[in-house]
């Protein structure tokens, strides 16, 4: 039961291959361009790749090479976008009820049906209006319902939250974390919270392929590759590690507090942005990676500012410091600075 998926397409250099449990919702990361779209458009059916093949409950969904390529409303497939797409004609009931009459349920049953949905993302109150009426948060949670309105086997979130204005995003999450229990979901976002919140394991596609999938918490907790890290507010150095630390091609050595890598194979040094230090003239002293590197963006994080920097060696670096210390180290973009890493902050994962 769940979802096996292979497809293929190399118009856009995609091939990816995944498995879903039963119920079980993914969250898909990755950067513009990685293939997020292109796997979201094979399973809703908007898109046909040159093979492939996936079952869906233990059902065949599509399968390419056996000329069986269900059109997108014949797959009880759901799907959720940025835009809530309701149809400005007919007002919020009628749209949540539009699905299942389409699909012949009668109009008092469907009625019912699209009364409870919308008691469910708390939006009951807003039946007789028109979408025109509505707010963003509000068209929102209407889309949910209208999403869910046709039991679909499958729920494809791309984004759902992404236009809403902050205020508004934690009442329409936390519909969708009631709504999407025990449904098989595959969401696509950009959003760290999102994942955390949304999701049971991560898939992450670069460049039209899978290249780090895990449980949610797991992936964010020991990222392998350097945008999981990102968006998981980790710094992440690729190199090989050795008897103190790792070491990159290009010469730069993070030193690590601990990590249990053989030395001469493949890995990843992580680190917090506040295990990095920055200094305007070289430092001294403790057990610590110091390198030269260049300030490129300054911007808030909390009560702090997130200093990102450019490594002479080609990395690029994430500092946290204080307000304060942006004034006393005069730091702006292109600014030469120092930075101290913390060996005992630094942890050495396998890649």
């Amino acid at each position: 039961m769940g979802l096996s998926f292979s497809a293929r397409l190399a118009a856009r250099d995609f091939d990816v291959s995944l498995e879903l449990g039963d119920h079980e919702r993914l969250a898909v990361l990755g950067p513009n361009g990685a293939g997020k779209s292109t796997l979201l458009g094979i399973l809703a059916g908007t898109v046909r790749p040159d093979s492939g093949r996936a079952e869906l409950d233990g059902e065949v969904l599509f399968d390419v090479r056996a000329g069986r390529w269900p059109a997108p409303h014949r797959r009880r497939v759901g799907l959720l976008a940025q835009d809530p797409l309701l149809f400005p004609h007919l007002d919020v009931l009628a749209n949540v009820a539009f699905g299942p009459r389409a699909a012949g349920v009668p109009r008092r049953t469907a009625d019912a049906a699209a009364r409870a949905h919308l008691a469910t993302v708390e939006a009951d109150g807003l039946a007789t209006r028109r979408p025109a009426q509505l707010s963003g948060g509000q068209a929102q949670r209407v889309a949910i319902a209208r999403a869910v309105a046709t039991d679909p086997r499958l729920l494809l979130l791309d984004e759902p939250l992404a236009a809403l204005d902050v205020t508004v995003a934690p009442l329409v999450r936390r519909v969708l974390r009631s709504v999407l229990t025990g449904r098989t979901t595959v969401l696509v976002t950009h959003d760290l919270l999102d994942a955390l919140l949304l999701s049971d394991r991560v898939a992450v596609l670069e460049g039209g392929h899978l290249v780090e999938t895990g449980p949610t918490a797991e992936v964010f907790r020991h990222p392998q590759t350097a945008f999981t890290a990102r968006l998981a507010g980790l710094n992440l150095v690729l190199g090989v590690a050795d008897a103190t630390g790792v070491s990159t091609p290009a010469g730069l050595h993070v030193g690590a507090g601990t990590g249990g890598v053989a030395p001469g194979a493949p890995a990843a040094a992580v680190f917090a942005p506040n295990a990095v230090s920055v200094f305007v003239d070289a430092p001294h002293g403790s057990p610590r990676t110091v390198l030269r590197a260049r300030v490129g963006e300054l911007e808030p994080s909390g009560d702090d500012v997130r200093v990102t920097t450019l490594a002479a060696t080609g990395e690029s670096i994430t500092a946290s410091v204080t307000p304060a210390s942006v004034g006393e180290l005069d730091l702006y973009p292109g600014r030469d600075v120092f930075l101290a890493i913390k060996a005992t902050a630094v942890t050495v994962y396998p890649v």
